[in-house]
């Protein structure tokens, strides 16, 4: 029997349906998955890592480094075997304080677990110096966006989940006529440092100059890392913290300044250049993280209205030796510090600045705006639906409202209500 044309689209429409409605039900159970996961950290998240390092021999004994490109952070005569084992005692000790800095009050809480791990994807050596670049805008930087082009960085990133790259080099810029800039040498190569870079569909939100042109930008957002090989694992570590701070404090200043806290006792949790025992004179105190004056600190009962308060000095995250123990002993503290919940934008950056996860404390309810509104379609015939909010709607910050924002909406909502979007509004769905 011949089938009338109404029928046939009858008959297609159906099966489009029958195909395409279990996907929200499959997200909507995913979304829910990644929402509890992230709430309770209930399981660690990994982050791959490509590392790249570079070793410049010497033109006169190619076993050993060259000194007149990498500087003298490592005095003397150094081999390149003793550097190489070197950045993989770096590198170990680092992946190791990164993990139990995520592990919300390991420090009291020996059942806390960290909620991110770090496994290293491929180990890339290159037997010379790093490239320069020449944009007199950049100064003296390393030329990450040919580097990592020629590496097909995207392909990493995109398709085998680097969220991460490693860096392991040298810095060196010296001043030699004393007019306050580095100099550029024929006979010298020298390289100053951008401790962490950020490219992706969000833009560079890091601890540099924030150049959108000074990484590939892939379809995924990744962070560039730099670390210097003369140095040691408290650098390395303050090279995340810095970028940590980066981070929170985009995603919300208000929130992230509670935490860091003022200069007026009690105090909150300091950054990472001054602990809260001298938070009082910052300026004047940095990297004083040895200092065993005694304050009170809520930082270790930290929520944003505050928190019981306690005396804190060196000796609350050193343990031992303040002088041994208190540079690195106060980064992982102060990361212990930080809810388990705000670490998603180091798990997967992209998925928590879609749907705005923002800085969330599980004691702490997010404000339900009012009134509550429901996403609507419009009135009028339009092929980009509308969304009703209390802002904008624009939930993935791409500069409009679409089909985007609606599936945002439609996968994570629930009736217990809204989504804060921090810079727009609200809309009517729920990731509390």
């Amino acid at each position: 029997m011949k089938l009338a044309k109404k029928q046939v689209i009858i008959i297609f429409v159906l099966l489009l349906l029958a195909l395409t409605l279990p996907l929200p039900l499959f997200l909507v159970s995913q979304r829910q998955e990644i929402r509890k996961e992230v709430e309770e950290g209930s399981i660690p998240r990994e982050i791959l890592v490509l590392d790249l390092r570079y070793f410049p021999p010497d033109p006169s004994n190619p076993e050993k480094l060259n000194k007149n490109i990498v500087g003298e952070d490592l005095p003397g005569e150094v081999y390149i075997r003793d550097v190489r084992n070197r950045v993989e005692t770096i590198e170990n000790e680092l992946i190791y304080n990164l993990e139990r800095g995520s592990a919300y009050h390991q420090y009291k809480d020996n059942n806390s677990r960290p909620v991110l791990r770090y496994r290293i994807l491929e180990k890339k050596e290159f037997l010379r110096p790093i490239l320069r670049t020449d944009n007199p805008e950049w100064n003296f930087n390393p030329d990450h966006l040919n580097e990592l082009r020629s590496l097909n960085i995207c392909d990493y990133v995109e398709r085998k989940g680097v969220k991460e790259v490693w860096i392991w080099m040298y810095h060196y810029t010296p001043d030699l006529n004393g007019d306050g800039r580095p100099d550029k040498d024929p006979n010298r190569y020298f390289v100053g440092p951008v401790e962490s870079n950020m490219a992706g569909p969000f833009g560079d939100i890091s601890n540099s100059e924030r150049f959108n042109d000074d990484l590939p930008v892939c379809s995924k957002t990744y962070t560039v890392y730099e670390y210097n090989y003369g140095r040691w694992i408290g650098e390395a570590l303050e090279d995340h913290g810095h970028q940590i701070e980066a981070v929170f404090s985009y995603v919300d200043s208000d929130i992230w300044g509670r935490f860091v806290g003022g200069s007026t006792e009690p105090f909150a949790c300091g950054n990472v250049h001054c602990p809260p025992n001298v938070m009082f004179d910052c300026p004047n105190h940095q990297y004083d993280w040895h200092n065993e004056r005694k304050v009170l600190s809520y930082c270790e009962d930290w929520k944003p209205e505050g928190g019981e308060t306690k005396e804190v000095n060196c000796h609350t995250w050193a343990k031992g030796n303040c002088v041994v123990d208190g540079e690195i002993g106060y980064k992982v503290w102060w990361m212990q510090n930080i809810p388990q919940n705000w670490w998603v934008y180091f798990s997967d950056f992209d998925w928590a600045m879609t749907v705005r996860w923002g800085l969330r404390h599980p004691s702490i309810p997010f404000p339900s705006p009012t009134p509550l509104l429901t996403p609507t379609f419009s009135s009028t015939p339009s092929p980009v639906p509308t969304l009703a909010c209390a802002g904008d709607g624009d939930l993935n910050l791409d500069g409009r409202v679409s089909e985007i924002d609606i599936m945002i909406v439609l996968i994570n909502w629930s009736p217990n209500g809204p989504v804060p979007t921090p810079r727009t509004g609200y809309c009517s769905a729920d990731l509390t």
